[in-house]
């Protein structure tokens, strides 16, 4: 399982999920400059969250979560959701 404050912030931002999505549908271009500062900032904030988890937490601190953030291939339900 995903640790419950990683959860919980994409409950909370799932907007940014959402621009995401309509980027791999190519609904939006990615190179229109007000979205790649809004994408990494999304990135940059999972990163965060799934590393304080981690050190607060023997379970993650056991499994191989390398890079775990990189390696996120889709969202769901419907493409957003935590799950």
């Amino acid at each position: 399982p995903l640790p419950q404050e990683f959860v919980r912030f994409l409950e909370e931002n799932i907007q940014y999920a959402k621009i995401l999505n309509k980027i791999n549908q190519n609904k939006i271009e990615i190179n229109t400059s007000e979205y790649i500062p809004v994408i990494n900032e999304f990135r940059n904030n999972l990163k965060k969250i799934f590393s304080e988890s981690q050190a607060n937490d023997e379970y993650y601190k056991s499994q191989d979560w390398n890079e775990v953030i990189d390696r996120i291939i889709c969202f769901g339900p419907n493409r957003y959701g935590p799950n």
